[in-house]
């Protein structure tokens, strides 16, 4: 297997097309005149929180660490990039695999594309808005406490849903809390004592 120079690392790692990464046998002079040997080694990966293989990269000339994705150094040191996509797909969809075949330089939009064509996405990785941030209501925060106070006042489901422009049913989930259930259900009515 082919090593080449680690981008932005030259001189200290190389890697190669199949993700293993080597730290390379040098001296460095220290501060204080001392000299040091690093003995050169296969650097050891493991997983990152989002399931990526990554290293961890240091210089001891200057200080400098950094945890870096296996995949993208392969990427950097073997894939040509002439349009500068700012990001590596793993075509197979194993974020684990950093192997050169496995990766492509992609925009962002078409590695998106790829998480959805693939099912490595799906509805349940979108965000889940509630109320007021969902694109189609026609209710806020607001409308949806003033809804709830109202009723509990006395006004009736058909007078609520014709003043607000919403359906008797959107009216009926508001009030019993099944819809807009993130917000607080005001206090019941106090009854007066004679």
């Amino acid at each position: 297997m082919k090593f080449l120079p680690v981008v932005g690392w030259e001189g200290i790692y190389q890697v190669n097309d199949g993700g293993d990464v080597l730290s390379i046998p040098r001296v460095i002079l220290r501060r204080d005149g001392s000299k040091q040997r690093f003995k050169g080694k296969k650097l050891k990966p493991f997983l990152n929180e989002a399931g990526y293989l990554v290293v961890r990269l240091s210089d001891a000339s200057n200080g400098r660490r950094e945890v870096a994705r296996v995949h993208r150094l392969v990427a950097e040191a073997f894939i040509p990039n002439p349009n500068a996509k700012p990001e590596v797909n793993h075509i197979d969809g194993d974020k684990s695999n950093p192997s050169l075949s496995n990766l492509e330089w992609v925009t962002p939009h078409e590695n998106r594309l790829h998480a959805w064509n693939t099912g490595l996405r799906n509805r349940s990785h979108l965000p889940a808005y509630k109320g007021e941030m969902q694109a189609n209501s026609k209710l806020n925060d607001a409308s949806i406490m003033e809804i709830r106070s109202l009723r509990w006042s006395g006004v009736s489901y058909g007078v609520l849903s014709k003043r607000y422009g919403v359906s008797k049913r959107t009216i009926i989930r508001v009030v019993t809390g099944e819809s807009w259930s993130h917000l607080p259900m005001p206090a019941a009515p106090q009854q007066e004592v004679k």
